[in-house]
């Protein structure tokens, strides 16, 4: 029997993808003085539909409940919080080098050229990227990488 770990016991995968969800504003809001660049790739920015979701969407995924869970309590307290990314980058909380890439293919994709226009409107260090694929790994694999590359210009 294989024994569970603290990665793999039941509920995890749940509060690990939350987790992730919010790590980009935690980080840039505590620890803003420690990293000075950040790499975005396929940005989960949902935010707006986070606020205007309802429990009558068809997919469980869309549910206001759905949304209350990974953000961690009430959605329309977003706006203007520590984890609506427009407010952090407008408060200086994130990095002032970003690096962003999305999929041709990607859901995200108009969300993503949203806040590209936002980050330049507003004066932002930015390398943007639009590659060919959708919301996947082949999609990350390839592009982690020139992340990093850029992370040592």
């Amino acid at each position: 029997m294989k024994q569970q770990t603290k990665a793999t016991q039941p509920g995890k995968k749940k509060q690990s993808l939350r987790q992730i969800l919010i790590l980009h504003g935690m980080i840039s809001k505590k620890y803003n003085e420690t990293f000075s660049k950040i790499i975005a790739l396929s940005s989960a920015l949902i935010m707006d539909d986070a606020v205007n979701s309802t429990e009558d969407a068809a997919l469980s995924f869309q549910k206001r409940s759905h949304y209350d869970r990974i953000f961690g309590g009430d959605v329309s307290k977003l706006p203007g919080s520590d984890m609506d990314p427009r407010q952090l980058f407008l408060d200086k909380k994130l990095p002032v080098d970003i690096f962003m890439a999305i999929g041709k293919d990607d859901s995200l994709l108009e969300k993503n050229r949203s806040y590209k226009q936002f980050l330049e409107e507003n004066g932002a260090s930015l390398f943007y990227y639009e590659d060919e694929g959708a919301h996947e790994w082949n999609f990350w694999n390839r592009n982690i990488k020139k992340g990093i590359e850029w992370l040592d210009q």
